[in-house]
């Protein structure tokens, strides 16, 4: 939660190799997470093999596996994965996001743009998936959306750099170089 990853690995490694009885399966999930915010992706895929195996329905543990696979470019799997898990949980804004991500890098722009409008519909307050829908509307010439959606991205996020400056880029588009300053 201090979103201390490196710590809470060192941490969880530790327990690993003194551990005297089976490990809860609870402990790879969240060394899993450590690996993935640290983007090693091995480690990753490592301990959320054991996770899987310990605990093979598990939502989070699918998300995790859907979302490596994208951050490791198989977009094809991951999307297979993501859509498993929005019939399982359609109301998953995450899972929902990912799947647009997976479209928008497979070059099947509408349907990205699609997922991520539901995405941000199941997850209003997620700023990341406001983002890559601005980004969307952006590439696809519709700045007066992207421009909203990124300040709407910027509200749920004053501190993101990235939304910034695609505001600012968006005002440039929009020959409106007073607001881009």
């Amino acid at each position: 939660s201090e979103r201390k990853f490196e710590a809470a690995r060192e941490i969880l490694e530790a327990m690993l190799v003194s551990a005297e009885e089976p490990v809860p399966p609870e402990t790879y999930y969240q060394l899993t997470v450590c690996y993935l915010k640290q983007t090693s992706w091995k480690q990753a895929e490592k301990t959320l093999e054991i996770f899987l195996r310990l605990s093979p329905e598990n939502p989070s543990a699918l998300y995790l596996k859907g979302y490596l696979l994208f951050r490791t470019e198989r977009y094809e799997e991951s999307l297979r994965i993501m859509e498993l898990l929005i019939k399982r949980q359609p109301a998953n804004g995450a899972s929902q996001k990912v799947i647009g991500l997976d479209h928008f890098m497979l070059g099947k722009i509408e349907q990205a743009e699609e997922e991520l409008k539901r995405a941000t519909e199941l997850a209003p307050q997620d700023a990341e998936a406001h983002y890559y829908l601005g980004r969307i509307y952006f590439t696809r010439n519709n700045l007066p959306a992207a421009l909203a959606t990124f300040q709407r991205a910027a509200d749920l996020d004053p501190s993101s750099v990235k939304i910034f400056n695609h505001i600012g880029q968006t005002y440039e588009a929009l020959v409106q170089y007073t607001e881009a300053c």
